[in-house]
């Protein structure tokens, strides 16, 4: 059973407001354990790309963290031997976004997920790391 199924099967739930809880979904008590099972599939850690750099654009790495609070204090770790940190500036990306990997002649681009799934560790995908560094 998928999440889309209980959606368009109104005859399984009914929304109602209940006094001192608010408002609830009574769910057919067969499907309890498949809402359970798509609940905690969206309560899982998503891992987003960040872009991370010093306020003048100096430094730039895309880490792959689970919050942006995760990929600043990641990227301060990495850059700890500029000695003085300034202005860092956080900016969250989209796995689609295309970066421009080579320029020979002609420049060719990758997926943030392209580059993350080729450089991939074989350990737990949960931890933060930097995918690449870019240049201006």
């Amino acid at each position: 059973m998928k999440l889309q199924d209980i959606k368009e099967d109104k005859s399984l739930w009914e929304r109602k407001a209940v006094d001192g809880v608010g408002n609830v979904l009574l769910v057919e008590e067969s499907y309890y354990d498949g809402i359970v099972a798509c609940v905690e599939s969206e309560k899982a850690v998503q891992m987003r790309f960040y872009k991370v750099m010093f306020g003048l654009g100096d430094n730039v790495k895309v880490i792959r963290a689970k919050s942006q609070f995760e990929a600043v204090g990641y990227y301060l770790i990495e850059v700890m031997k500029y000695g003085d940190i300034h202005d860092v500036v956080v900016k969250e990306m989209e796995p689609t976004e295309q970066i421009e990997w080579e320029c020979v002649g002609f420049p060719t681009y990758k997926t943030l997920e392209e580059i993350y799934s080729e450089n991939e560790k074989t350990g737990g995908n949960t931890e933060p790391c930097v995918v690449v560094s870019l240049e201006d």
